[in-house]
């Protein structure tokens, strides 16, 4: 609007007065309520810093708050309580950081510990700050490589290498570490629970592989290690013992291959099982072995009075029934270049004797027509083996044979 004066006028200045705003800044405070801002009016009474004096106030954790900065890294100027700023009278706005200082930080250290054998890294140290979060006790972690002791599996940590503090890590009540305090630990470890070895075989007569020798293999990679882990034998029920001793062999957790050898000790060890897991308790493997001629039969005597030769059945009929027995000879004075002669054949499976004084063919056997009866007072020597379907099997010599 304009203004024309009649006559002559004084005007007068007229002056508000400039409010300036305090405000606060929680300045890495995770929880908590800044103090309501504040106001400075120029030529006014002077502003009176508050403290942490929000409703809640101001938290972060691991640190303590330790007053207002005019700089949020704290390189400015500071106010509050416990300053030589308590008040604030100066003509422009202030914004007021909070600044935090850190609690003191403790230590978790990972020791190796000095049980024998051990080998490896334990876990980088880590550390609990006062009023922050609870650190995290890791496990068998430590790189390039964990730690690992022969015949031993990693079980926890604990504040006494013995065993005998508190125990910490995954797995036990004690997960997590949040007391104002150093603490180090020590790995403990658990003797590996080592399993018996039961070994059968496939086949027409699948069932125990019956004393005969077991080669077992770590599996490292999906593939056998060249030189066996252990080496056994089976008994009659397939349970595999130490080759000394007789003592159940026994394998700590791994994965294992095995190789079992021809049932009737033939030079070759055949078929390799499938890869097994190994935990803590007995297993069963079946190795595919294939059948084979009957092993030699046992026990093979000739009693000079009745004129009987004895024997008793092969302790492995080679994954076939045997379906006979034959007996043959040649006398003494023969060999080594002489022939051998059939005396008796399809002897039937459950014969253990036959009588070689007779002078026909013993019944309920076939023989070479025409047949010859053994001489009397010639020594000879006679064989006798057992048949399945695979063939002839291995040869039992009886020497002294006098009729």
């Amino acid at each position: 609007a304009t203004y024309v004066p009649t006559e002559n006028q004084t005007l007068y200045a007229q002056w508000v007065p400039t409010t300036y705003v305090i405000s606060y800044d929680g300045n890495g405070a995770t929880a908590g309520v800044v103090p309501p801002n504040g106001g400075y009016t120029s030529g006014g009474t002077v502003y009176t810093v508050l403290g942490n004096t929000g409703s809640p106030a101001l938290t972060r954790p691991g640190y303590t708050f330790a007053g207002w900065n005019s700089a949020a890294n704290g390189s400015g100027t500071p106010y509050g309580p416990g300053t030589a700023n308590l008040t604030y009278g100066s003509t422009a706005d202030l914004t007021l950081y909070a600044q935090w200082t850190q609690n003191p930080s403790f230590a978790i250290t990972y020791n190796v510990g000095s049980d024998p054998g051990v080998t490896g890294n334990a876990p980088a140290a880590g550390s609990y700050i006062t009023g922050g979060a609870a650190y995290t006790v890791v496990g068998n972690t430590g790189t390039p490589a964990v730690l690992s002791r022969p015949g031993y599996t990693f079980a926890n940590w604990n504040t006494d290498p013995a065993g005998g503090g508190t125990a910490y890590g995954p797995g036990t009540a004690n997960t997590t570490y949040s007391t104002a305090a150093a603490l180090s630990l020590y790995p403990q470890w658990t003797p590996w629970a080592l399993a018996t070895l039961q070994v059968n075989v496939t086949g027409a007569q699948a069932g125990p592989l019956k004393n005969s020798p077991v080669e077992v293999y770590r599996v490292v990679g999906g593939v056998p290690e060249v030189v066996p882990y252990a080496t056994g034998k089976s008994n009659a029920s397939g349970a595999v013992t130490t080759k000394t001793g007789g003592s159940p062999l026994t394998l700590p957790p791994d994965t294992y291959r095995v190789k079992g050898k021809n049932p009737c000790g033939l030079a070759l060890f055949v078929g390799w099982s499938a890869d097994t897991v190994v935990a803590s308790s007995n297993v069963s493997i079946t190795v595919p072995v294939p059948p084979t001629i009957p092993c030699v039969v046992q026990s093979a005597a000739y009693t000079a009075g009745s004129k009987t030769l004895s024997w008793a059945a092969p302790v492995n009929d080679g994954g076939r029934s045997v379906t006979s027995y034959e007996v043959v000879y040649i006398a003494q004075s023969a060999l080594p270049a002489g022939k051998w002669r059939m005396f008796s054949y399809n002897i039937a499976p459950g014969t253990t004797s036959l009588n070689l004084g007779s002078a026909s063919c013993p019944v309920g056997t076939t023989c070479p027509a025409p047949f010859v009866p053994l001489t009397p007072g010639t020594n000879y020597q006679v064989r006798v083996y057992a048949r399945n379907a695979q063939g002839r099997g291995i040869v039992k010599t009886v020497t002294g044979v006098v009729v």
